[in-house]
């Protein structure tokens, strides 16, 4: 059989290629997109409470006290929520403060405005922030669009430019306030006569048939019809709540197959801006492996002249090397790594810098999952008394 004649002329070949090679730049630059979407910091800033659950809670004749345990973002809006249903509730604390990785560095304490410590960027339309809320507030908050025009990448000891990264990323942040200011004036004035902090729990009890008895470490007990379980998935993985009876295999079997991985975000002042909007301390395809660092300009588009690079590191090698060292080995790491793409600038122009890291928080222990798991298993209720929300 004689062969079919190649009728791809050279001219063909190269349009082939042309039009190959844009099609593969869109692809990779949407992959990118949604990486370095999900791979920040983003609490479960929702209402957790489910028609159905409300329902529940809301039967005429039961004496409904409902404690939550955790005052991170999914805590309080669980709280909050409750509250807006007319339904007594309480809401434990481990920590002094409420937010959980929901905290802020305020202004004046670093630079002449606020940071966000944690979740930081509004992956979706900013009305969000109005379409949340429960009671009649009206959302007073300017926020920004954040989309870097200047990224590079670190490879074979070159740094090399992909602005073309800009035109398929895209989110919000926040202009001159923080998520935790967002949870402090329109989320925390309903519960805050609700909140018990430094009240780290240490046991939940539920074999009574009509109540559940909560303990916390400093002795205190707290009785209820219900809880809510809104601590990060460390606290439950680790075991330092104690559960009678105890957790369904299931259900605990479910929570091990949730990833938390490590994670920090530091900053670092300087007197003279050398780097890009974002700079990535490897290649794309390293990146995508969870193994590069993730810098980038701190302050972009928001009210301040100062010059702060940020580091954003989760997951990977790297990371968990990164979090095992003390705040000051952190900084300096990060200087040397700095120093290595641009040419020893960042050291020459250091002023100060400061680290998060979340992986040290005793009550959080990391910086949150993004694998696949069990979401059915994670939420199922035990007794229709025992709720779990957040992550």
């Amino acid at each position: 059989m004689k062969p079919m004649p190649n009728k791809c002329t050279p001219k063909t070949r190269k349009i082939f290629l042309v039009i190959f090679g844009l099609l593969s730049v869109v692809i990779v630059a949407t992959v990118i997109a949604a990486v370095v979407s999900t791979r920040t910091p983003e609490a479960t800033l929702s209402a957790p409470i489910e028609a159905s659950l409300a329902g529940a809670f809301l039967q005429e004749g039961d004496d409904k006290h409902v404690i939550v345990v955790g005052a991170g973002a999914a805590g309080l809006f669980a709280c909050y929520t409750l509250v807006y249903l007319g339904i007594d509730c309480t809401i434990l604390e481990a920590s002094d403060s409420f937010g959980g990785r929901v905290q802020e560095l305020p202004a004046g304490d670093f630079v002449d405005v606020p940071l966000d410590l944690g979740a930081e960027w509004i992956h979706v339309n900013p009305r969000v922030l109005q379409d949340m809320l429960l009671f009649d507030d009206e959302v007073d908050v300017e926020t920004i669009v954040y989309q870097p025009q200047t990224i590079s990448t670190y490879r074979n000891n070159k740094r090399r430019r992909n602005n073309w990264v800009r035109f398929f990323y895209r989110e919000h942040k926040f202009y001159n306030s923080t998520w935790h200011s967002y949870l402090a004036d329109y989320v925390y004035p309903y519960v805050a006569d609700r909140l018990e902090l430094n009240a780290a729990v240490t046991s939940v009890d539920y074999s009574n048939a009509t109540r559940v008895t909560v303990e916390t470490a400093d002795g205190r007990t707290f009785s209820g019809s219900h809880v809510i379980v809104a601590t990060p998935v460390t606290i439950l993985q680790d075991g330092d709540i104690e559960f009678v009876p105890p957790l369904p295999e299931k259900k605990q079997a479910a929570l091990q197959q949730v990833y938390m991985t490590a994670g920090l975000k530091a900053w670092l002042e300087f007197d003279e801006r050398f780097f890009p909007d974002m700079q990535i301390a490897g290649s794309l395809s390293t990146f995508l492996l969870e193994e590069g660092a993730l810098y980038f300009d701190a302050l972009f588009r928001k009210p301040s002249d100062r010059i702060v690079l940020a580091l954003f590191q989760v997951g990977g090698d790297g990371a968990y090397k990164r979090v095992a060292m003390d705040d000051a080995s952190i900084l300096q790491s990060s200087l040397n790594e700095l120093d290595q793409i641009f040419d020893g600038k960042a050291s020459e122009h250091y002023v100060k810098g400061v680290v998060q890291n979340w992986s040290t928080e005793p009550f959080i222990k990391g910086a949150y999952s993004y694998n696949d798991y069990n979401m059915a298993a994670l939420r199922k209720p035990i007794d229709s008394r025992i709720y779990f929300c957040g992550e």
